[in-house]
């Protein structure tokens, strides 16, 4: 006779086999790891793929960690300056002034009092409360591989948050000749000069400073209209952002549809909602098709509500990961308690799967 776990049935060489002494354990064919790889971050297991892969088919070119519309733009203007003035193909040299150019902007923001989601701004501001003097350099926290990194990531912000996306929207082209990304001829190009417009005389002094790797407070004041909230209303940049978010013409990429789409969503949330709504208000409106009160979203256009489906897809998917996690966790610390399979007795993982 057998006994039972759960509905399955276990025979007594199968019961036997599970408590053979350690030095018989190696003849069982225990699951493996196949590779070993180190990987950081808040989800290690990879078990959110699926959504982040569902939220970048519905808002391509933006993701929970592109926080600010004017990188897109700094990149391009950066990628064309270094083009021009530096046209060294080397990936390192490209990264250097990348950084350079990261952390010069993190420095200007929190010399003006600090702006959310600009990559660097805690060291930025450390920088300058230690500042003894009126130049402050900045190369060793920018150096690729430096200890004293502005920013841990080894790309900074562009390679950890922004470069995919300026190739998803179409603001970046790759070159068949070298690794370091090209303003593309459609929208890069016209974006880059576009912010070189809008800093005017300053550009010159911005791109300075980042291969020169020192700034004064002067500097950082005078650079004060880099900061991502200065972008000038109404100016041929700020109308290529808009027009990037909520046009198919000028960001030409297959998912310039889908983009637009989920933003005029959010536009319509804030409509119904009659104030700016917060991310998980977002969600749920979309989710439920309505808010807490039983307000019901109307939204009045056949491609919209498609879009809104897609959403609601994206949202379940969420809530099925958050079961199945929380399930996931109750199993592991049950098997906690068994932690070896010579020490499992014959009803103790019935406790899992019954």
């Amino acid at each position: 006779m057998g006994k039972s776990i759960g509905n399955a049935k276990i025979s007594e060489q199968e019961l036997r086999t599970l408590n053979e002494p350690a030095e018989n354990q190696d003849l069982i064919a225990f699951p493996e790891w196949t590779e070993y790889r180190k990987k950081n971050g808040l989800d290690p297991l990879g078990m959110q793929n699926s959504s982040v892969n569902l939220y970048q088919s519905l808002l391509p070119g933006i993701s929970n960690v592109t926080l600010r519309m004017r990188y897109y733009g700094l990149y391009a203007w950066l990628a064309q300056r270094y083009a021009k003035e530096i046209g060294d193909t080397d990936p390192n040299n490209w990264k250097r002034h990348v950084r350079r150019a990261e952390a010069l902007c993190a420095l200007v923001a929190a010399h003006h009092g600090g702006e959310p989601g600009v990559a660097g701004t805690d060291w930025a501001t450390r920088t300058l409360e230690d500042a003894s003097g009126d130049t402050i350099d900045f190369k060793e926290a920018a150096e690729p591989g430096s200890e004293a990194y502005y920013l841990k990531q080894a790309w900074g912000a562009f390679g950890a948050a922004y470069r995919s996306q300026l190739f998803d929207i179409g603001i970046f082209d790759r070159s068949d000749d070298h690794e370091i990304p090209l303003p593309s001829k459609d929208l890069g190009e016209g974006l880059a000069q576009a912010f070189e417009q809008s800093l005017g005389s300053r550009a010159d002094l911005y791109f300075g400073l980042i291969k020169l790797g020192l700034v004064t407070h002067d500097e950082l004041d005078e650079l004060a209209p880099l900061l991502p909230s200065r972008i000038a209303s109404e100016s041929t940049e700020q109308k290529l952002y808009e027009e990037i978010l909520l046009s198919r013409a000028r960001a030409p990429s297959s998912g310039a549809l889908a983009r637009k789409l989920s933003i005029l969503l959010i536009l319509k949330v804030a409509d119904f909602l009659e104030r700016e709504p917060r991310a998980d208000e977002v969600r749920w409106v979309l989710y439920a098709g309505h808010d807490q009160q039983g307000n019901t979203l109307n939204l009045d256009d056949p491609s919209l509500e498609v879009q809104r489906s897609r959403w609601w897809v994206y949202h379940a998917n969420d809530l099925c990961h958050i079961a199945h996690e929380a399930l996931l966790k109750f199993t592991l610390d049950t098997l906690g308690d068994y932690p070896s399979v010579s020490g499992i007795s014959a009803h103790g993982p019935s406790e899992v799967i019954s």
